[in-house]
């Protein structure tokens, strides 16, 4: 057997499918947690469907599940990616004006790192 020492060691940044299994459903839990939040801050705002899409489609709160970026959301929207930093951030002010802001900010924010380590998780499957 001519094996590298490559080849003999397990890859730690890959993951078996049980761990992948358990990840993937934390991942389906915690997006919908985020959802029922962000659509419950989000309803009672004075801002546009349409701002409250592209809110919802830069944080991946969509049905795709995924993040995106202002570039990527801005070519979506027919906008510049300045124009979405700009919606986003007033959304945000306006969330902070209902006085909701620490603990729904909190909430987001943890539940969003939550999401982006468990996507990064179950992208390191082992086949």
């Amino acid at each position: 057997n001519d094996l590298t020492i490559g080849e003999a060691l397990p890859d730690m940044e890959v993951i078996g499918p049980d761990v992948y299994v358990e990840a993937r459903l934390e991942l389906g839990s915690a997006q919908r947690r985020v959802a029922e939040v962000v659509d419950e801050t989000l309803d009672g705002l004075a801002q546009s469907a349409r701002n409250v899409q592209i809110f919802k489609t830069f944080y991946g709160f969509d049905e795709s599940g995924r993040r995106r970026t202002l570039e990527a959301v801005g070519n979506m929207f027919g906008v510049t990616r300045e124009r979405i930093r700009q919606i986003v951030e007033a959304i945000w002010d306006e969330i902070s004006a209902t006085g909701a802001s620490v603990m729904t900010h909190d909430l987001l924010v943890a539940e969003l790192i939550r999401v982006d380590e468990l996507a990064k998780l179950v992208g390191k499957v082992a086949i």
